[in-house]
């Protein structure tokens, strides 16, 4: 299948998500790993971050889902401070990690969108089975 048809497919996918999870607060992005004492860390701010969105998939979500994915993301921002799209994104796919889904590789479509909103800043993520050459089990 050629790639405009593989992008309205999984666009399609999306159109009918299986769940729409909403993450109230400012959209969290993830930040660059750090060098300390000879070894990589995350921030504390990112796994105290990670923890509470993965709290609220936990909540929607009663084990994770199997099979390709595609996952699509609107950040809806206070602020128009720039931020990278695929840092929020990866935030949102490192939380769902053994939640939402078993592996974020299994995430084979994905999109994200910025938007601006100050009075009510948040996450909304859809979530929808993929059809994919590429099988994630």
């Amino acid at each position: 299948m050629n790639t405009p048809a593989r992008l309205r497919e999984a666009a399609e996918a999306m159109m009918s998500p299986a769940f729409v999870i909403t993450i109230p607060g400012e959209p969290v992005a993830k930040r660059r790993p750090r060098l300390g004492n000879g070894r990589r860390y995350t921030h504390p701010d990112d796994v105290e971050a990670e923890a509470s969105t993965a709290a609220i998939l936990r909540a929607t979500l009663r084990e994770p889902l199997t099979g390709n994915l595609a996952v699509g993301c609107e950040f809806y921002r206070s602020t128009r401070r720039r931020v990278d799209v695929d840092n929020l994104l990866k935030h949102v796919f490192d939380a769902g990690n053994k939640v939402a889904w078993v592996d974020d590789s299994q995430c084979t479509a994905a999109f994200g969108v910025i938007e601006l909103d100050r009075a009510n800043p948040r996450t909304v993520i859809f979530i929808s089975s993929h059809s994919s050459s590429l099988v994630r089990e």
